[in-house]
């Protein structure tokens, strides 16, 4: 992965960027890294993954998502990313931020 920035770059900077970027990003600790394009091999498996994924958990108190939703684990250094699945149990807690 190519990373875009040497300097630290906040949160708030990072995630303003995000918002308009056509490509995505992953944070952390300060350095942002362009996301590469997945191969077709890699995107079939994700979504064999997805799929079974949210047929085990289909009548569960779990959600499953794709890799469109960044994730963010609050208790983690400083990250944000797109896992290529998610198993969320309960509630999601989504992330508040409103761009500057």
């Amino acid at each position: 992965m190519l990373t875009l920035l040497l300097l630290p770059v906040s949160i708030e900077d990072f995630l303003d960027q995000e918002f308009d970027s056509e490509e995505r990003h992953e944070y952390f600790k300060g350095k942002i890294t362009v996301i590469a394009y997945a191969s077709e091999n890699h995107e079939l498996i994700v979504a064999n993954v997805v799929r079974e994924l949210g047929n085990f958990f289909k009548d569960k108190n779990y959600k499953v998502y794709p890799s469109n939703r960044m994730l963010h684990i609050p208790n983690t250094e400083k990250r944000f990313y797109y896992a290529d699945a998610m198993v969320v149990e309960g509630q999601p807690a989504f992330f508040s931020y409103k761009k500057k």
